[in-house]
């Protein structure tokens, strides 16, 4: 396993990808395509193109998927984190707690 990780290392595209296929793959209720495609930031060809647009329901139904929230339970309906960084001090510790989440075993250089 890679122990250290370069920025350059990690593309945009791969966590688009990985993410629309979670999106499209688990469930009879999944996000609408055209939703996925906008939300990912893909372009659709022709006429779909042209008449399928942007609306916020379709894009915190993705967002709400994506980030796994259970589908068909009142907690799909949950609120996000709100955080009141009052100092520099609370937020470089809630820096350091999101980094400790999502990169626990990375050392960024």
């Amino acid at each position: 396993m890679k122990k250290n990780i370069k920025i350059s290392d990690i593309g945009g595209h791969s966590a688009r990808k990985g993410a629309s296929t979670y999106m499209t793959s688990g469930c009879v209720k999944s996000p609408m395509q055209q939703a996925v495609i906008i939300r990912c930031g893909w372009r659709m060809q022709g006429v779909t193109d042209t008449y399928c647009r942007y609306e916020q329901a379709g894009d915190q139904y993705c967002g709400r998927v994506v980030c796994g929230l259970p589908l068909f339970s009142y907690r799909f309906a949950v609120l996000p984190p709100q955080f009141v960084l009052e100092n520099l001090e609370a937020i470089e510790k809630l820096d350091a707690l999101v980094n400790t989440f999502f990169f626990p075993s990375y050392r960024w250089s």
